[in-house]
């Protein structure tokens, strides 16, 4: 574990974010996330009204499936430096793919009776919660290695943090994810994503200085 994170603030963070997701996903396993998803949907719910519901489905749609695929096009289009684009896409298909492994595994229905747009498959971790922490978590390390002013890199990477924060709000509110389902998916995202940036940022560095 030292080999890979140098740092220890992020060894402590990806090991506090998997015992975390672990943590949720035996409290599930036991039937124990009941009482935190009511309550967390109770308080998110008073929020109810026609304009919120417009502004939550507006949010949602930018971890959608479309708009990641869109995204990460546009980046391979628009980007210099080719690699990094196939790093980006790759990150996003490896988040993808541990997603409905995970999900097939676990197979937990999604929320019924509440669900104020259609989605299929199962609920555990939150899809949506995952991708937006590994796509926008990205761009936010990338930022944060640009030769900006640093007002203007605190700025770009908090509204990033808060679309990331409101996506996973969005799936509560919309009523097709528990709350322990998008708390899960933050977990087990910025765990993998730390691992991500590390295995092939890092590394890659590393072997430009050798």
């Amino acid at each position: 574990m030292e080999k890979i994170f140098k740092d220890k603030w992020k060894r402590y963070l990806f090991i506090g974010c998997l015992v975390l997701f672990v943590l949720i996903l035996g409290l599930f396993l036991f039937d124990l996330t009941y009482g935190f998803d009511v309550y967390i949907y109770s308080l998110i719910i008073k929020l109810n009204n026609k304009y919120v519901t417009y502004f939550f489905k507006f949010i949602t749609f930018f971890s959608s499936t479309y708009f990641i695929i869109f995204g990460v096009l546009l980046i391979l289009l628009l980007i210099k430096n080719k690699k990094t684009g196939m790093y980006i896409s790759l990150n996003a298909g490896l988040c993808c793919l541990i997603n409905q492994v995970i999900k097939f595994i676990v197979a937990r229905p999604r929320p019924i009776n509440i669900n104020m747009v259609e989605e299929s498959g199962f609920s555990f971790p939150s899809g949506h919660s995952m991708m937006s922490v590994a796509f926008y978590g990205l761009l936010i390390y990338f930022i944060s290695k640009k030769k900006w002013k640093k007002s203007r890199k605190i700025l770009l990477s908090s509204l990033l943090m808060i679309l990331i924060f409101l996506i996973g709000v969005s799936r509560i509110y919309l009523g097709v994810h528990f709350a322990s389902d998008v708390l899960a998916g933050f977990a087990l995202a910025t765990a993998y994503l730390l691992l991500f940036i590390e295995l092939v940022f890092k590394k890659k560095k590393t072997k430009k200085v050798r």
